[in-house]
């Protein structure tokens, strides 16, 4: 089966889903392999694995308690758990996993850091930030497209790749914009 065959469960309850998630041109401008090129351009998006965790706390219209942010917190994990007995020709089990892990090692779920997390994982977590931060969610409105490029570009090196950093900011320079 190839990544473009794929199909995820239903996006999270009123979360918009991005097929751009994880755009190719992240990986195409710096020139990165194949395999990195077709995963990071799927729309398996690994926030779609969110499905086991309760839909009123996903379209919550108010801010998370903190019982219910650990809840959320789980759909990486839930998703491997998905994942890891499919038989893809990546990782992509482990990159799901890694998704929310940051560079100084103060993501979830294992607290990884720098070259532990693999570079799809640091491909995919940037163009989630970008695309969640520009999206509507229950809780609060769109914050925007520039929002989202000054919070990467703050955190470059902190808590993104800079390599990745420096190609999304390139991409939407160029006039990329989600449709």
């Amino acid at each position: 089966m190839l990544p473009s065959e794929i199909s995820p469960p239903s996006a999270t309850a009123g979360v918009p889903s991005r097929k751009e998630t994880g755009s190719p041109e992240f990986s195409i401008v710096h020139g990165w392999s194949e395999t990195v090129c077709v995963w990071t351009g799927t729309n398996a998006s690994p926030s779609s694995n969110t499905m086991l965790i309760p839909a009123e706390i996903l379209a919550k219209p108010a801010a998370l308690t903190d019982a219910e942010f650990a809840l959320i917190k789980l759909h990486p994990e839930q998703a491997y758990d998905i994942l890891k007995g499919i038989d893809f020709p990546w990782p992509v089990a482990d990159i799901v996993l890694q998704h929310h892990e940051r560079l100084d090692g103060s993501g979830y779920p294992n607290g990884l850091k720098g070259g532990e997390i693999m570079l799809e994982a640091r491909i995919i977590a940037v163009a989630d930030v970008v695309e969640a931060m520009a999206s509507h969610r229950p809780y609060r409105p769109a914050k925007g497209i520039n929002a989202a490029m000054s919070e990467i570009a703050r955190n470059k090196g902190k808590l993104y790749d800079p390599e990745v950093v420096d190609a999304c900011l390139a991409v939407f320079a160029q006039g990329f914009t989600f449709s």
